[in-house]
This record gives C-alpha cells, sequence and structure tokens, in this order.
C-alpha cells in the first residue's frame, strides 16, 4: 500500500475556496484598507527608529506627536497597527475582519470626538477645538460595516 505524501503545493492545497466577502466592500474602502496597510507598514518601521532616538511627526485623528515613544506616540502606533490589522482583515475576507472593522470605526470616531471636545473642557490643554474632518469617512465606514455584518457572517457559514 502507498503512503499518499501530502505537499503544501499540492493541488488540495492550492483549491482554497473564494467566499467573494470583498464584493461586499465599496471600492473606496478598498482604498483606504490599501493605504492603512502601507501606513500601518510604515508604522511599523518606526519603531526601531524610535528605539534609537530618532524622533518623527506621527499624527491622526487629530492627535499627534514628535516624540514616537511617548504616551501619545505608542497609542498611535498601536492605533495605525489596529488600522492595519483591520485592513488586512477586511482584505483577506477573514471571519473577525468586520467586527475589528466595526469597533476601528466606533474608535475613530470616539477619538475625533475626544479631540474636538478636550480644547472645549480645558481651554489651558493647548490644543485646539475644531471639526475633525476625519468624520466625514468614519460615520459612512462605520455605517457600512453594520450594514454589511449580517451579509459577512453568513458568507463566513456558508464558506468556512
Amino acid at each position: 500500500m502507498e503512503e499518499q505524501q501530502t505537499d503544501i503545493l499540492s493541488e488540495s492545497f492550492l483549491q482554497i475556496p473564494r467566499r467573494r466577502r470583498i464584493k461586499m466592500l465599496p471600492w473606496w474602502i478598498k482604498v483606504f484598507c490599501w493605504i492603512y496597510l502601507l501606513f500601518g507598514a510604515a508604522a511599523m518601521l518606526q519603531i526601531p527608529f524610535a528605539l534609537t532616538g530618532h524622533s518623527f511627526q506621527t499624527a491622526m485623528y487629530g492627535l499627534e506627536t514628535s516624540s514616537p515613544m511617548s504616551p501619545v506616540g505608542i497609542f498611535l502606533l498601536a492605533l495605525f497597527a489596529l488600522k492595519a490589522l483591520t485592513a488586512f482583515y477586511l482584505l483577506r475576507e477573514m471571519d473577525a475582519a468586520i467586527l475589528f472593522a466595526i469597533a476601528d470605526g466606533m474608535l475613530g470616531i470616539l477619538i475625533c470626538t475626544f479631540v474636538m471636545v478636550f480644547p472645549i473642557i480645558r481651554p489651558d490643554s493647548g490644543m485646539h477645538a475644531g471639526f475633525r474632518l476625519e468624520l466625514v469617512l468614519l460615520i459612512p465606514y462605520l455605517n457600512t460595516m453594520l450594514h454589511i455584518k449580517t451579509e459577512w457572517e453568513e458568507a463566513s457559514k456558508k464558506h468556512p
């Protein structure tokens, strides 16, 4: 009796079923997924430089720093990592992608709201009050993710 040898490049391994959930995402979300993959990679490359004492500007949602190893800098790098992970999950059509995207959208809206309200509460904070334009995309992004959540999860059940 011959033993069947399984190898990584075998035909059965290469036939991964396509779930086609990527078609549920609007084109503008796909574009931002690629952008955040690049920004996330750049943020991760910044960490070794930051550990050696180099400084550089990092900003998102109205939070900014020139010291990447400060609390705000670490928070921003973690935020970029979350956005990159969410983008990767969405583009790879992973089951948890929609939950990550909803959490990412809610977190973004919360941070933007905080950045807009905090200078009003604490005028001596050094921050400037103003409307965050990121909300113009974050709200439709979150709304889209909430609307496709059920369909995304159903597609997962059909093609595990």
